[in-house]
């Protein structure tokens, strides 16, 4: 939810076509995971986790890492992704398979930097730099109630607690963060009651600070509850019955 509100209001503002704004976003996402599947290779055969809970997470990558790749390919040969979009939607009605087309056009030109190979390369720089701040926070963290795990450790528990945000739950993923935390934790031979209260600890570290800023800015940019109430169909509905010319009703005495 929070990537759509994202998506409307930065092409509500800015005036750029929102399958654009969202192929931003994409390409986000795919860095994303590309660089986590790469922590989790390099870490994954240092740390000693049980076969079990190797032999999955490894499993999971390589799933993840697939996908990633195929979607990078669409990226990098557009004519082969309009291709395929335009086999799929030669089956739809007309009137729809020429929004999906328009609309594939649209994320395609987004994507356009990616095949630039400097653009690509400060992409996923940035994006290392940005996940190993994140791997070094946890590490600290860890560090403060005295949980004495490797720094690779750290990493493979970054990587698997954004992963498990991955499943659809409530808001906020709580209840997936916290035992994905307990269970890497766990997993390293932590006791069960150090693993949960460090897992609350840290979703309450991660996400108080950033809904608040979120608040915030949505405040500033205008996107507040007035805004989405102004929005709303039944608001719509509203406004276009106040604005619609009442039309008078014909009498006995208008009739030939």
């Amino acid at each position: 939810a929070g990537e759509v509100a994202r998506g409307i209001i930065a092409g509500a503002r800015s005036g750029i076509p929102a399958p654009r704004v969202f192929s931003t976003i994409f390409v986000e996402k795919v860095l994303d995971v590309l660089t986590l599947l790469l922590l989790l290779g390099i870490s994954l055969p240092f740390v000693g986790l049980p076969s079990t809970f190797q032999n999955q997470a490894v499993a999971l990558g390589i799933a993840e890492l697939a996908l990633a790749l195929i979607l990078m390919g669409l990226v990098l040969r557009p004519e082969l992704a309009r291709k395929l979009i335009s086999i799929l939607s030669a089956r739809l009605p007309q009137r729809l398979s020429t929004r999906i087309e328009a609309a594939t056009a649209q994320v395609l030109e987004g994507l356009a930097p990616l095949s630039n190979p400097p653009v690509a390369l400060r992409l996923v720089l940035w994006s290392l730099a940005t996940w190993g701040l994140n791997v070094l926070a946890m590490y600290l963290l860890l560090l403060t109630f005295n949980i004495e795990i490797s720094p690779l450790a750290a990493a493979v528990l970054v990587v698997v607690t954004n992963l498990s945000m991955a499943v659809p739950s409530a808001p906020g993923y709580v209840g997936p963060f916290e035992l994905a935390v307990v269970t890497v934790l766990g997993a390293f031979g932590q006791p069960p009651e150090v693993t949960q209260s460090f897992a609350i600890i840290y979703h309450v570290i991660g996400l108080v600070p950033v809904a608040i800023m979120g608040v915030i800015a949505a405040i500033q940019q205008g996107a507040g509850l007035a805004a989405f109430r102004a929005a709303s169909p039944t608001s719509e509905v509203s406004a276009q019955l106040k604005n619609a010319t009442p039309q008078a009703v014909p009498t006995a005495r208008d009739k030939p």
